[in-house]
């Protein structure tokens, strides 16, 4: 499989950046149909990464997961169990929509390849040695109600709110499903520009 990205688009306003890409996922076997919904945001993670120096910043990924039905037992298992990871982070919650409950966890660093398309990330790149506000941002997720089905605007406020309490921070949030990433940061527009987006690219997976 490979996948097609074409249209490009960058969008800054103050310390805010769009990236958004049209994709076409072209398929040699179809095995899964699901698999034709999935388009990757890799192209434009690339960009990024070429803008920022990760290796700067002490990586955390704040992950979410919608539950419906939950209980006594979704609670216990809470989000590493229910969404297949291997190791715990350093933090874990959860928070109440109308009738989901969204399972809430913090992991240091990277972790391997998780194949659970109903898990929701936003990644923080802090400086170096710097504490990390969990509770706040937990509470930051709970009072914007963040979840996969959140819209634009919604987003932007969530991670300016986060990028507020952890100061000097970036926050990336990868949209589900498509090819839009989010990222905020003081003067983090002045870092980008459109001449750093190709008009194609093809990525093979």
């Amino acid at each position: 499989m490979y996948c097609k990205y074409y249209n490009f688009k960058l969008d800054k306003r103050k310390n805010i950046v769009i990236l958004q890409a049209n994709a076409e996922c072209v398929l040699e076997k179809v095995e899964d149909d699901a698999i034709l919904e999935y388009k990757q945001p890799n192209c434009l993670k690339i960009i990024v990464q070429k803008k920022l120096s990760f290796l700067e910043y002490d990586k955390y990924h704040v992950y979410t997961l919608k539950v419906p039905f939950h209980n006594r037992m979704t609670d216990y298992k809470k989000i590493w169990r229910l969404g297949g990871f291997k190791d715990k982070g350093i933090f874990d919650g959860n928070y109440d929509l109308e009738t989901e409950r969204v399972y809430f966890g913090i992991y240091k660093g990277d972790l391997p390849s998780i194949d659970n398309s109903m898990l929701n990330r936003v990644t923080l790149l802090l400086p170096k040695g710097s504490d990390i506000f969990c509770d706040k941002i937990l509470k930051v997720f709970e009072m914007h109600r963040f979840n996969m089905n959140i819209d634009d605007q919604v987003a932007i406020r969530t991670l300016k709110n986060l990028q507020a309490i952890q100061k000097e921070s970036i926050v990336i949030y990868e949209f589900p499903h498509c090819s839009k990433i989010c990222i905020c940061g003081q003067n983090i527009e002045e870092r980008f520009d459109s001449l750093d987006l190709p008009e194609t690219e093809i990525i093979e997976y």
